[in-house]
């Protein structure tokens, strides 16, 4: 063998381990870009599911939040026209003769006791009148104090008795706004389970 035969086959030798480094490389190379991407579209995948969670559990929230505050709104509302309901029959019965016997009643239970009377100027004509019906001498009407929408306070030296007729109507009221608040949630249409 010549020497340029020599140098051509050594230089092809070469020429062939380079080639197979170089694909070597190559395919590495690939590989691992294969294997980034394929990371990064996990990644990405992985990322996307969570903000897609993030955004369901925020609608979620926001729904539950509007729901919550519609169920409030619609509570309040409910509740004013159950207070409407008390105060037009408040004012109804203290125009009624029922009224009338009621102060009277309450009147009586006092007996003979030494007390103030407190109450609104227009029942003071009235409680004058039942208390000399009654012969209630004992009882006197006081000038100062809160007087009451309906009824009296009663003052003695050693209490105060509430005979108002908010007093008298409380327990009633406690009983009847769960029913009236029920029967107006009935009749709206709108459900209570969410």
């Amino acid at each position: 063998m010549t020497l340029e035969r020599i140098t051509r086959h050594i230089l092809d030798q070469a020429r062939q381990q380079a080639t197979e480094q170089v694909e070597a490389a190559r395919k590495e190379t690939d590989d691992r870009l294969a294997k980034a991407r394929q990371e990064e579209e996990a990644r990405l995948a992985e990322e996307i599911a969570e903000f897609e969670a993030g955004l369901e559990r925020k609608r979620r929230q926001e729904t539950a939040k509007r729901r919550t505050e519609h169920r409030a709104q619609l509570l309040r509302l409910k509740t004013d026209i159950v207070e409407a309901v008390f105060a037009e029959a408040f004012a109804k019965i203290l125009k009624s003769d029922a009224y009338r016997t009621w102060l009277r009643d309450q009147l009586s239970r006092a007996g003979q006791t030494s007390a103030q009377i407190v109450c609104r100027i227009e029942d003071r004509d009235l409680l004058a009148k039942l208390v000399d019906e009654l012969g209630l001498k004992d009882l006197t009407f006081a000038q100062d104090g809160r007087p009451p929408r309906g009824g009296f306070l009663l003052r003695t030296e050693q209490y105060d008795l509430d005979v108002t007729l908010e007093a008298a109507l409380a327990d009633l009221r406690e009983q009847l706004i769960p029913e009236l608040v029920g029967r107006l949630s009935e009749g709206s249409g709108v459900g209570e389970a969410g």
